[in-house]
């Protein structure tokens, strides 16, 4: 049940790793010369993927009996609950990757490497203390705690490493917009949860252009350098 949940919730993980990728050269260019728009880009795709990621998470853990019933069928019905809890890692997740290329622009491989371990050793504890009482949600929040630790650890030694001062990211209107998904799909999720994944993201992709969380530049922006 634990590995169907897995697979399934990390299967978003790689729209962030095409992107990180795709900008890697940019930063590595950039770092030798023109530092602020190593920030720039840092700053913007950090932003989008917070956005991509807690949508992605919050939409799979509203519909996830809906997802695993279609993907996985009613003898999963035991990886719902893993799954709800592990797409929560994604938003973590999302931002390591860029996290990750970013170290390596910037030339602290040993670093990451370093976190990387401890990372490993964090989630080795937590999973012997956890798995033995709460078993295949031990994993799971295990796996979530790694992930949130590794990331923070990253952000706050890039924010050293590069000066600046914050990543841009509003802590009020994204809940807003967020909370508008999570009340689209929940009053259509019953009618036809298609639908209501759809709805949900349009409005949701509304709200973040109404209240300038987003702009149409910083979207083409991003096109331009990662396609």
């Amino acid at each position: 049940y634990y590995n169907a949940a897995y697979k399934l919730s990390y299967s978003g993980v790689l729209l962030a790793n095409t992107m990180t990728l795709a900008i890697f050269p940019y930063l590595t260019k950039h770092w030798l010369g023109d530092k602020s728009k190593v920030f720039g880009m840092f700053r913007k795709l950090f932003k989008m993927l917070v956005i991509l990621s807690m949508a992605f998470s919050l939409t799979a853990a509203i519909l996830s009996d809906n997802i695993i019933m279609l993907v996985f069928g009613s003898q999963f019905k035991e990886s719902i609950i893993l799954f709800r809890l592990l797409v929560f890692a994604l938003p973590p997740l999302f931002l390591m990757h860029l996290t990750n290329r970013t170290l390596d622009a910037v030339g602290e491989q040993r670093f990451k490497a370093n976190t990387m371990i401890v990372g490993v050793i964090i989630n080795v504890v937590l999973n012997f203390l956890l798995i033995y009482k709460f078993k295949a949600v031990g994993a799971s929040i295990a796996t979530v705690v790694t992930s949130i630790f590794l990331v923070v650890v990253h952000a706050i030694y890039l924010r050293r490493r590069m000066g600046f001062s914050s990543v841009g990211v509003s802590f009020i209107k994204i809940p807003v917009c967020l909370i508008g998904l999570s009340a689209v799909i929940l009053s259509l999720k019953e009618f036809n949860w298609f639908m209501a994944a759809f709805t949900g993201l349009t409005a949701y992709c509304v709200l973040l252009l109404l209240l300038k969380v987003l702009k149409i530049e910083d979207i083409l922006f991003l096109i331009r350098k990662t396609a």
